[in-house]
């Protein structure tokens, strides 16, 4: 039985037990909850950003825009991919909350309650909180998006570490629990920030004319974070993350206009993401290989001294000790 179990049969319910039960039926509540407030507030937002707005002030006689096209930058995507990503990430989280409900395994259930717990919970309501922020399309609201954006990072982050470190993943756990917690990080760390960031600096390119005026700045950044990403990469192997990256860039290099530099650059990045993910296969296949050649020789060396005699045995055995002097028969007359 896990400790997450009610007893049967009579079993007395310890007090750790008890609160071990408490908090995973509170997760059980909680995480349906956070995930359709996120689902909501996200759908309200695409919904909402195709509205087309009255024409500018200054531009009388331009036709209305719509949201999503009323502040673009250099890291604004392009829109139906995002939805696309998005929508398989809530759908993974669907499979999450689906397998708080249906676990039985103790293992399965150390993994939800230790390896995510609440953490899980709270991104979806800072994504359901960004959501709201990002409507209202003031430049204080940008400023609190951007502040959540940054604190969901760092929540999804600590999940990451948690999960990398101390677990391992069944097929069930690595679909439901890894790979949306892994999709959710890459959106909100490679591109989310970036793209909000840059509204909040008033780095945005609404004139064609003028639109690259912040590409050496869009690009240093671009490679900070996905040079990040690249260790990710190569350091834990991580699958998820190099199709989660080349998704968000192809989304990026997508969404015209973009100047030559950034294009180069995307690029560039395209090409290192599974180029990095096939080295660091081979590097770990590597240092597998190695260790275990290692303990075999380790193990044939240790093998060998437990069938040899010590040296000092055999040194001994080398050795006649020496005859005892013989008594002559001359002494006692």
């Amino acid at each position: 039985m896990s400790s997450y179990d009610l007893p049967s049969g009579g079993q007395v319910l310890t007090q750790e037990q008890l609160r071990a039960t408490l908090k995973y039926v509170r997760l059980q509540i909680i995480s349906p909850l956070s995930l359709l407030v996120s689902i909501g507030a996200n759908i309200f937002r695409a919904k909402w950003q195709n509205v087309e707005l009255e024409p500018p002030i200054d531009c009388p006689g331009c036709p209305p825009v719509d949201i999503s096209r009323a502040h673009p930058t250099l890291f604004t995507p392009l829109s139906v991919m995002i939805s696309g990503y998005w929508t398989v990430v809530y759908a993974l989280q669907i499979g999450f909350c689906l397998m708080l409900v249906l676990a039985r395994s103790a293992e399965t259930k150390d993994v939800l309650m230790r390896g995510v717990g609440m953490r899980f919970s709270i991104a979806n309501w800072l994504m359901a909180g960004w959501a709201v922020f990002w409507t209202l399309q003031t430049s204080w609201s940008f400023m609190v998006a951007e502040v959540l954006l940054i604190l969901n990072s760092l929540i999804l982050g600590t999940i990451y570490l948690t999960l990398h470190r101390h677990y391992h993943f069944s097929t069930g756990t690595w679909l439901f629990v890894y790979t949306p917690m892994k999709m959710m990080l890459a959106i909100v760390f490679l591109l989310e920030w970036l793209d909000n960031g840059f509204i909040v600096l008033g780095w945005e390119s609404r004139d064609p004319a003028t639109y690259a005026k912040y590409s050496w700045q869009a690009i240093g950044i671009l490679a900070g974070v996905n040079v990040v990403g690249l260790l990710m990469v190569f350091v834990t192997k991580d699958l998820v993350w190099t199709v989660s990256a080349e998704y968000l860039l192809v989304s990026l290099l997508l969404k015209k206009p973009k100047p030559f530099t950034m294009v180069v650059t995307l690029f560039i990045f395209l090409a290192l993401y599974p180029f990095t993910y096939l080295a660091s296969i081979f590097f770990h296949s590597a240092r597998t290989r190695e260790g275990r050649i290692r303990l075999e020789e380790e193990a044939v060396a240790a093998s060998h001294e437990a069938v040899a005699p010590p040296a000092t045995a055999r040194a001994h055995a080398g050795t006649v000790p020496p005859a005892a002097p013989v008594a002559s028969g001359t002494e006692g007359v």
